[in-house]
């Protein structure tokens, strides 16, 4: 993406999970640069108030789109006039994204940078919990439809655990073991010890 304003539009959706329309309703006062942090404020009866939070290189693309764009403007991205950038104004810069990348024939939207958001954090271990907070959801079923895990990383997961279990050690690559699994390891190592008992 080589715009300033469709970089910074792009990276915040995908490092904030936010929903385009929340994003397109953020006014310049509702960022918070020292705390990297962007206030949202209830919308319609499925958005809830709260902080996102973004990367440092949503940060950096931000610093970037705030030093160019038009300081009498109240919305972070706008249109023509003092108001927000419309949604086909935004559906725009994401199609000419894919159409770059090869990617227009996938059927990809704005809402897929969500999704991807939700998955990647699921992925690396953010409780499902907080990832509800994050995307503003008052159900967490609506959260759970997001945090599907990989096949890959169920693998992963999958033999990563069975070495531990089986005492075959544990890999190099750090594991967070859920309230279940961890009960199962205690249960393997109590009965390892029951058996040392008997014999």
């Amino acid at each position: 993406v080589h715009s300033i304003r469709d970089r910074a539009l792009l990276i915040l959706l995908y490092r904030t999970g936010m929903r385009i329309g929340e994003l397109l309703q953020v006014k310049v006062d509702d960022i918070i640069l020292s705390e990297q942090t962007i206030l949202l404020y209830v919308g319609s009866k499925n958005y809830e108030g709260r902080e996102v939070y973004y990367s440092s290189d949503a940060e950096q693309a931000l610093k970037d789109w705030l030093r160019t764009r038009d300081k009498t403007k109240r919305y972070l991205f706008y249109g023509r006039s003092d108001q927000p950038l419309s949604y086909g104004s935004a559906w725009a810069v994401m199609r000419k994204a894919l159409e770059r990348a090869g990617l227009s024939d996938k059927g990809y939207s704005l809402h897929n940078l969500r999704h991807t958001f939700a998955t990647d954090m699921i992925n690396h271990g953010m409780r499902v919990e907080v990832l509800q907070k994050i995307l503003g959801h008052q159900d967490i079923e609506m959260t759970m439809r997001y945090a599907r895990l990989s096949n890959q990383r169920i693998e992963e997961d999958y033999y990563r655990a069975m070495r531990i279990i089986t005492g075959e050690g544990e890999s190099d690559a750090p594991y967070r073991r859920s309230t279940a699994l961890q009960k199962v390891f205690e249960e393997k190592k109590l009965h390892k010890s029951y058996k040392k008992k008997l014999s």
